[in-house]
């Protein structure tokens, strides 16, 4: 055996506490990161590699019997995708139950799924590879990237730098851009970056939020002259080889994609897909299981894939390096950071670099540990009673390839508290199935019914309908429910965790039209009426 070699296994194997050639036992969380232990060659690298996949996938056995058996006890998520990398090695890639559950269709790895705020990671990357060839710099004001931009004072655009909207300190809000661009879709390209004028001020602490990414969109199409789509597929997606990912829903064949689903108290209730006019640059990804993969694989070898560097190393570490600090927890991820469209966290004490996403009927983590080489993606097609359902399965499965101590009695006790997160969110389920709810006598529908103009927001219509009222904005739309008033509620965003949205329509007197209507999901909008 190779000096070298010897060395290596006899340095793991002691840190492990056995001697060579002894059964290898689990080692605790404190165990020896399982990359970069010094200055060793890159054959006693490999060796290391070698050696830590076979334990990682000794600890997988019994892993996918482990998911299924969660999948089935919760019952909240029809199905999921799951992947297991060690280094380059990969573990496990499968899906489980459905894809969708009328026709039967199993989960694949091959099954596209949205992906929601995942994408910021890829915008955040396809931006650093701009700067990387000199076409724009992070540290640059936007009123330099975007000299059209006209920030209504005290805001000034020569005080915001493009690297602050990509880790969520650029210190303004702009709840109509939130709106148009992420629900209704009622806007055009040229008008949303004039929306951004209207933005108000608020804390340049890290604040989470969708604003930075698509103005950053709009500075590196203009550094690039390609549309922000153009630009991930031709300088992220080409080059990992991830040939499914993509940017439309619409134009896929139903057979390809997994159907959205609500899981209420009487089953799992599908939900109509996100629209292409709402695929935005903080959230506008389609992906599969393979291609997400591909990109775990490659941050995690620090731009390194199939034998070759596809991105420059000091690039990849750059969207993994805190730029700012925060503070919370998300499931049993405690974070303290935020890189270029990653979060940093800790898991068991354990550094963790993810990146998750979320929207109505879709859930998706990646998150891979840097010290031990070791990453996980979770792409599910629930978003309601199973929203944390990709954190519960990515925790354990890193409790079985940390070897921790108990991880049968971690696992009741993680699937008693997700029993209890469900029923809570299950309780408050949807009030109809989309279908009219007849208005009583004393509501007269013909006072309410018009169009009432948003501003910035967009348009309302509401409509008599099958003896009820509808109200439409843009691409949501929703059955109305007297809630005591002149108040009423409508499953706009139909399996979201905030469940029905209000509206209050304002007028003078009871016999009189309604002059104006509010809605909660368009907070500090007034839609005033528009005179036929």
């Amino acid at each position: 055996m190779p000096l070298m070699r010897r060395r290596l296994i006899t340095l793991v194997a002691s840190t492990l506490g056995c001697a060579p050639g002894a059964p290898v036992p689990a080692p605790s969380p404190e165990a020896v990161p399982v990359a970069h232990l010094g200055q060793e060659s890159q054959a006693a690298q490999e060796a290391q590699a070698a050696l830590v996949t076979r334990l990682a996938r000794e600890r997988l056995i019994g892993a996918d019997t482990e998911l299924q058996a969660l999948l089935d006890t919760l019952g909240t998520t029809p199905g999921m995708a799951v992947a297991v990398v060690a280094g380059d090695s990969l573990l496990m890639s499968r899906g489980f139950g459905w894809a969708s559950i009328e026709e039967r269709r199993p989960v694949t790895p091959r099954t596209l799924f949205y992906i929601a705020s995942a994408t910021k990671a890829f915008t955040a990357a396809a931006i650093s590879l701009a700067a990387e060839r000199g076409e724009l710099s992070l540290d640059t004001a936007l009123s330099a990237l975007l000299p059209t931009l006209r920030f209504r004072a005290p805001l000034d655009a020569g005080a915001i730098s493009l690297r602050a909207l990509l880790t969520h300190t650029g210190g303004f809000t702009n709840p109509a851009v939130n709106f148009v661009s992420a629900y209704s879709g009622e806007f055009t390209h040229d008008g949303l970056l004039a929306a951004f004028d209207e933005s108000t001020p608020r804390s340049r602490d890290f604040a989470y939020t969708n604003l930075g990414y698509i103005l950053a969109a709009y500075a590196l199409e203009r550094a690039t002259r390609h549309s922000w789509q153009a630009e991930l597929h031709a300088r992220v997606f080409e080059p990992a080889g991830m040939r499914a990912t993509g940017f439309s829903l619409t134009r896929l064949a139903p057979e390809e994609i997994a159907r959205p689903y609500a899981t209420h108290g009487d089953g799992a209730h599908p939900l109509v897909p996100k629209s292409d006019k709402t695929m935005h640059a903080a959230g506008g990804v389609v992906s599969t299981l393979e291609d997400m993969t591909r990109w775990l694989r490659l941050n995690l070898r620090q731009g390194r894939l199939d034998g070759r560097q596809v991105f420059p190393a000091h690039a990849v570490d750059s969207w993994h390096a805190r730029q700012v600090p925060m503070q919370g927890t998300f499931q049993e991820f405690s974070r303290n950071g935020y890189g270029l469209g990653w979060y940093l966290a800790t898991f068991r004490d354990e550094p963790v670099t993810q990146v998750l996403g979320s929207y109505r009927g879709y859930r998706a983590h990646v998150s891979f540990m840097p010290r031990r080489d070791l990453g996980i993606v979770v792409l599910a097609n629930e978003g309601r009673s199973g929203a944390f359902f990709p954190e519960w399965v990515a925790a354990a499965l890193y409790d079985r390839l940390l070897g921790v101590p108990d991880r049968r009695a971690e696992s009741t006790r993680r699937l008693n508290a997700a029993r209890e997160l469900v029923e809570r969110i299950r309780g408050t389920g949807p009030w109809n199935d989309g279908r009219a709810v007849v208005l009583p006598s004393t509501i007269n529908a013909s006072l309410l019914t018009g169009r009432y103009d948003g501003g910035a927001f967009g348009h309302m219509e509401i409509t008599a309908r099958d003896g009820g009222l509808y109200a439409r904005i843009g691409e949501l739309g929703a059955f109305l429910r007297p809630d005591g008033g002149d108040g009423f509620l409508a499953d706009l965003n139909e399996g979201s965790l905030e469940g029905p949205s209000r509206i209050m329509f304002a007028r003078a007197d009871g016999a009189t039209p309604a002059a104006a209507l509010t809605l909660d999901m368009a907070p500090g909008a007034k839609f005033v009426r528009v005179p036929p």
